[in-house]
């Protein structure tokens, strides 16, 4: 698929795949490219207020009861645990595919209001969060979403961890910190 890079976090990216594929091409270097959406699960620092939707709404549940949401509770993502990435990436090397492009994730959309209903029922089932909707995010797209039929296909694979029980995980290796 063409890229149509709407953002510059998606145009720096695209240009890492280009000097990649030129690099490797006038050295002859066999390359994959594994695009990973939305990656969450344990180790992810949930304190910084930057980096992983998952780890940041949990984080605001935690610590202050209170989600502020830029944008939309129907925006979404394609999300992805930690334990899938890397089974992933095994296959990717087992295979031997090479000079290919695959999209790790688990071709399913996540609504934030979906996250983070999960995410108060894990962490504080019997208290009220407030989640408020505030403005946007300039840049931010409603949704995003992979198409994974080529890593079925060339990698076979599927991911594997539900939603809510990567959520449960991440929280519980959160809670022996």
């Amino acid at each position: 698929m063409d890229l149509r890079p709407s953002s510059v976090y998606a145009m720096s990216k695209s240009y890492c795949e280009l000097l990649l594929k030129n690099y490797a091409q006038n050295k002859g270097i066999k390359w994959n490219i594994l695009r990973m959406f939305n990656v969450y699960g344990n180790d992810q620092n949930i304190k910084n207020p930057d980096v992983g939707l998952v780890g940041i709404f949990m984080n605001l549940i935690r610590e202050k009861n209170l989600i502020e949401v830029k944008g939309s509770l129907d925006r979404f993502r394609d999300l992805i645990h930690i334990d899938d990435v890397v089974e992933a990436w095994k296959l990717c090397l087992e295979k031997n595919k090479t000079n290919q492009i695959f999209n790790i994730a688990s071709g399913k959309a996540t609504k934030f209001s979906t996250i983070i209903n999960n995410l108060i029922n894990i962490i504080k089932p019997d208290q009220k969060v407030k989640v408020i909707q505030k403005g946007v995010t300039y840049g931010d797209l409603k949704g995003s979403l992979a198409d994974i039929k080529k890593t079925k296909k060339y990698l076979n694979f599927t991911a594997k961890t539900k939603l809510e029980n990567g959520l449960l995980k991440m929280w519980q290796n959160e809670n022996k910190k």
